[in-house]
Parts: C-alpha cells; sequence; structure tokens
C-alpha cells in the first residue's frame, strides 16, 4: 500500500534557532563589512568578533576559520543560482534574459566593493583551505548551470554541439575573468565592460548570435 505524502507544514523556527540565525548573519555582515575597507591578510577574527560584538568562542561555533567565512560570499552567489529553476525557462527568449540577469546580479556584490573583490581572490591564491573551499563552490554553481545550459538547449536557444558543462564553465570563467579585472583596476566603464562581455559570452554559445558591435564599452569622453 502507497503512502499517503504528508502535506504537513514545518513549524518556524524557534526563538534559539533564530536568536543562532542572527548572530550567524551578525558575524557575516561584520567580517565583510571589514574585508570591503582593508586588505585580507589584516583582518583579524579579533578585529571581526568586535564589530560583530561576540566572543571568540562564539565565532569558532560557527566558523571554524576565517576562510571558512570569506567563503560566505560564494555560498550566497550559490543560493542566487540555485534559486533560479530550470523550469523558469519556458520559451527560447527566456534563456538569454535569464542567464544575463544572474550575470549582472552576480557581478553587483563586487562592482560596489572592488576590496572585496580583491581579498576573495588574494585568499583563493595564497590559502589551501579557502581554495578547497571555492573549488567545491564552483562544482555546484556548475552543476546548477548546467541545468538552466540544458533547458536552454531544449528550447534552441543554445547551441546543442557545445556539451553544457563547458558552456557553465565558460559563463563561470567569464565572470571570474570580469572580477580579477575589477579588483586591480576599478574604473567607471565596468558597468559597460559587464554588458560587453555578457555579449561575446552569448555570441559564443547562441543559436542565432548578433552583432554585438554597438554594445562594446565605450570610455567617458
Amino acid at each position: 500500500m502507497k503512502m499517503k505524502k504528508s502535506n504537513t507544514i514545518a513549524p518556524p523556527p524557534g526563538r534559539r534557532e533564530r536568536l543562532k540565525a542572527a548572530t550567524r548573519a551578525r558575524i557575516i555582515k561584520s567580517a565583510l563589512s571589514l574585508l570591503s575597507k582593508q586588505e585580507y591578510s589584516a583582518t583579524t577574527i579579533e578585529q571581526i568578533t568586535e564589530a560583530a560584538d561576540v566572543g571568540k568562542g562564539t565565532y569558532f561555533n560557527y566558523f571554524p576559520t576565517k576562510e571558512h567565512l570569506l567563503n560566505e560570499v560564494g555560498e550566497e552567489q550559490l543560493s542566487i543560482i540555485k534559486a533560479i529553476d530550470e523550469n523558469t525557462l519556458v520559451k527560447s527568449a527566456d534563456t538569454k534574459k535569464v542567464f544575463k540577469n544572474l550575470f549582472f546580479v552576480l557581478a553587483k556584490l563586487f562592482i560596489e566593493k572592488p576590496i572585496l573583490a580583491r581579498n576573495l581572490i588574494l585568499a583563493n591564491l595564497s590559502n589551501e583551505s579557502a581554495r578547497e573551499l571555492m573549488a567545491e563552490n564552483i562544482k555546484k554553481r556548475t552543476q546548477w548551470l548546467t541545468k538552466l545550459v540544458k533547458k536552454g538547449q531544449e528550447l534552441g536557444s543554445i547551441r546543442r554541439d557545445i556539451k553544457p558543462e563547458m558552456v557553465a564553465y565558460w559563463y563561470q570563467h567569464i565572470h571570474f575573468g570580469n572580477l580579477m579585472y575589477w579588483s586591480l583596476q576599478p574604473t567607471e566603464m565596468i558597468k559597460n565592460w559587464v554588458q560587453f562581455s555578457f555579449e561575446q559570452f552569448w555570441n559564443s554559445v547562441a543559436t542565432e548570435p548578433h552583432n554585438a558591435a554597438t554594445d562594446r564599452p565605450r570610455a567617458k569622453g
């Protein structure tokens, strides 16, 4: 006999869970605020706990290292990607719009905070733990992006002669390339450049690429 699925709604989190979530969020916010203003190596756990108004013991209850906390940036961006279900794409025209909007949302945090972008890169270049965390994060991102790519291929908006995993990786390579450039040389052109780089990506994978010459970034006169 088949069991009926339960329609029971999970109870809302209790006071203890809400307090824990609030404390964790406060630590993350304080850390990212510091890392948006000063270098990664100069940012200590003591500074983070003081800004968050928590003890070091409390900090280590949530994050075993400073690298785990910085990885929250990647986790936040992963959650943004995971919020887009492949069922969002119901017609061919949706595909570019979804990928473009996501591209700009992922770039927004770093456009506003170039020092944070540089710190994220420095941590991953200099720390093995940070690299391992980022590698796992990228693996998860790729899995979710691949689902979107496959749906786009089914709709006929993305070329089928390219493996969907390669499209997902290419999408991220361009994003991280922009991140590197922006962290080293912030410029007023960045928003135009993000637009231009996305259009070049899309032209390389779309079934009907268009001429993006008019989308080239322009310096202000």
